[in-house]
């Protein structure tokens, strides 16, 4: 279930930690932590409501999400660690985003073929890990300062 303490509690921390790594970019490219979040936001439960147009969507997920993704395309190499069904798992910060955009997509075209469902939001995980990627690429070619 993904909506007890323990995933908040996650949540939390991975905000906490990817949110700490990426500010220093974000800061020197006129993006405040706070218009970041609020648009990763936006955007990943707007994917969530384009995927499932009768369902609904709150949670921090796809934020947390796009900040992994971001700080995963600004530090490939960097280790992260994360746990899988109780197993802890270290690896490079693209093979994790990697796994993670492959997984988030693979669940959401299952929910959308009709597949049951898990209590996952999937659809808002891609959409914030897209968000992540959407803003390292308009940061790294210099877009983001003429928007």
């Amino acid at each position: 279930n993904h909506s007890t303490f323990m995933h908040l509690a996650l949540n939390l921390y991975g905000f906490h930690i990817f949110g700490k790594s990426v500010v220093p970019i974000l800061s020197r490219n006129g993006i405040s932590l706070s218009l970041y979040c609020v648009l990763g936001g936006i955007f990943s439960n707007l994917f969530f409501s384009t995927v499932h147009p009768l369902g609904s969507c709150l949670g921090l997920s796809g934020v947390t999400l796009s900040l992994l993704a971001l700080d995963a395309r600004l530090n490939p190499g960097k280790i992260i660690g994360f746990v899988i069904r109780f197993v802890p798992i270290q690896c490079p910060a693209q093979y994790a985003l990697t796994g993670l955009l492959v997984w988030s997509s693979f669940m959401t075209l299952m929910m959308m073929n009709g597949g049951g469902g898990d209590g996952v939001a999937h659809a808002t995980h891609l959409g914030g890990l897209l968000w992540g990627i959407a803003v390292y690429e308009m940061i790294s070619r210099g877009v983001w300062n003429s928007v």
